[in-house]
């Protein structure tokens, strides 16, 4: 049972040490541990924005040319 209560932990958990996350190479229910303590949180939001606000602009466009040609 507590192998079990460990593979559902929170990341919450994880960062409060109650948790120890998976050494990477080993397996976390049939799955391969990723390894993202070393992945930067401005990296990651960067890259999302990049991706969003592009398709968000095109969307708000379509949205604006619709109500302005009805």
């Amino acid at each position: 049972m507590l192998e079990k209560e460990k593979e559902d932990a929170t990341a919450a958990e994880i960062e409060n040490g109650s948790v120890t996350p998976t050494p990477p190479g080993q397996l976390r229910n049939g799955v391969p541990a990723l390894d993202i303590s070393r992945v930067s949180k401005a990296k990651v939001l960067r890259k999302q924005d990049l991706r969003l606000i592009p398709c968000v602009t095109v969307l708000y466009l379509l949205s604006f040319l619709d109500r302005g040609y009805v």
